[in-house]
């Protein structure tokens, strides 16, 4: 027997019949009978999570959450009907307002924009130890603690002296714009010092940045879009110490919105993949999870055997984000964990697998593909499948689309497809400039009935092969 759906799933299946089927009818009062049914009796908050941003053509509740930018949805348990299905329409569709209740609430990603708190008050913006009133050390002789401060050229230390003034009365007052200018010039003094006395100045330079300046300036970054650029630089000359202050920030966050930005900031900073790869080997799943997400991010095939051996995961949530992450990464050595993730327990790491899919044409995908295609049983799996096969866009899925879209489903015949999936299948078809696609469309028309042939036939009368293309390009 077949898991149970979730709450997330019943959603899922509702969305995914709504974006074929808006106009509703007796499968979509049953599909909606399946949503209550799921409610807990407390309720149930659903979070977009940041870790599946990329896969925003996820077909499933959270890949639309994301496509819609909605954070979070809270439903109680007696949410009515009508409001739920008014929701899935909602998210169904890629544009239009998205409602909101008392019953049935919705949170939407906040867009920090420009200049937002940049007059605030001088407290430190982020939770911490306050800034604190020590003195600079020394360019050359003594510092405070009785080691040996470096020794620099005279010029330069003149200018380092002065930049550690800037640095600290900027830090004092909380003018994180000033603080942070200031920072940048003192990369632009290192840069400029002679290889003699380079590694002096970066060991100086640094000590000036503390973490809990360093925080200030990534949340400075988070309100202020313009300055990212400069906090990256920063952060990039501070190196390993800036990418610890980066992963504990990630860890701390809660909100979509900054944790999308520390994210890609951690993505851009080589010192934060050691780090990473430990939160692959953390306990806790979210750690795990947010480490995947990391190595996505980063694109480079060499992360590829540290996801791997997590694909095993206990937590589905975990497997999920392997899979997108393996999806963000070209390398043929990503193809056949994906292929083996097809046959999951787990529904949404089975729909992450086959969208991670979309684009490879590796040999052996397609085939795999329709094995997994014709015993999945979830709809928004299935669905998911359908629009890889569109997304590879060869003769063979072309082949495979066709007869999904011939294949009705009947009281006899359980293993074939509903109205809604074979329209999937047709759109896919449309979609595709293989060879083979004008064929596999005219197969279509010709052998299925009513709304698949009518729009089998609408769809070869506006398809172009690839080659006709190009050759009236060429013309």
């Amino acid at each position: 027997m077949p898991p149970k759906p979730s709450f997330e799933q019943a959603f899922s299946n509702l969305i995914d019949h709504l974006r074929t089927r808006p106009d509703g009818g007796a499968r979509t009062q049953r599909l909606l009978r399946a949503l209550r049914a799921k409610i807990p009796r407390d309720g149930v908050v659903t979070e977009a999570g940041v870790e599946l941003e990329s896969a925003s053509h996820d077909p499933g509740l959270l890949g639309r959450m994301h496509r819609r930018r909605v954070e979070t949805i809270t439903v109680r348990h007696d949410a009515p009907a009508d409001e739920l299905l008014q929701l899935a329409g909602a998210l169904a569709a890629d544009d239009g307002p998205i409602p909101d209740s008392d019953k049935v609430q919705v949170s939407f990603v906040v867009d920090v924009t420009p200049g937002e708190m940049a007059d605030r008050s001088p407290t430190p913006p982020w939770p911490g130890s306050p800034v604190e009133d020590t003195e600079i050390p020394l360019v050359t002789g003594f510092d405070q603690d009785g080691d040996r401060a470096p020794r620099l050229p005279p010029g330069s230390a003149d200018e380092l002296q002065d930049l550690a003034r800037a640095i600290r009365e900027s830090e004092r007052r909380g003018s994180w714009t000033e603080a942070l200018h200031a920072a940048q010039a003192l990369t632009h003094l290192a840069g400029r010092t002679s290889s003699g006395g380079r590694r002096q100045m970066a060991i100086a330079g640094r000590r000036m940045l503390s973490p809990t300046l360093l925080r200030a300036f990534i949340n400075h970054a988070v309100r202020v879009p313009e300055e990212r650029p400069r906090v990256l630089q920063v952060l990039e000359w501070v190196g390993r110490d800036a990418a610890e202050v980066v992963i504990d920030a990630l860890t701390e966050t809660e909100s979509i919105g900054p944790k999308v930005f520390l994210c890609d900031l951690a993505a851009r900073l080589p010192d934060c993949y050691p780090l990473v790869n430990a939160l692959l080997r953390s306990p806790d799943w979210h750690q795990v999870r947010l480490g995947a997400d990391l190595l996505g991010r980063r694109g480079k095939p060499d992360a590829v055997g540290a996801l791997v051996a997590e694909c095993d995961h206990g937590d589905p949530r975990v497997r999920r984000a392997i899979m997108v992450a393996l999806g963000s990464i070209e390398a043929p050595s990503t193809v056949e964990p994906l292929l083996r993730a097809l046959g999951d327990p787990d529904v949404s790491v089975r729909v992450a697998a086959a969208v991670s899919l979309a684009g490879r044409s590796t040999r052996g995908v397609i085939m795999t593909l329709a094995q997994a295609l014709e015993r999945e049983r979830d709809p928004t799996a299935r669905t998911a499948m359908i629009e890889v096969l569109g997304a590879i866009c060869s003769d063979e899925a072309a082949t495979v689309l066709s007869t999904v879209a011939t294949t009705r489903r009947t009281l006899f015949r359980r293993r074939g497809y509903t109205v809604g999936q074979r329209l999937a299948a047709v759109a896919a078809l449309a979609g595709c400039q293989a060879r083979g696609a004008g064929r596999a469309l005219a197969r279509v028309a010709n052998t299925a009935r009513g709304e698949v042939r009518e729009a089998a036939r609408r769809a070869l009368e506006n398809h172009i092969p690839e080659a006709q293309r190009n050759q009236a390009a060429n013309r």
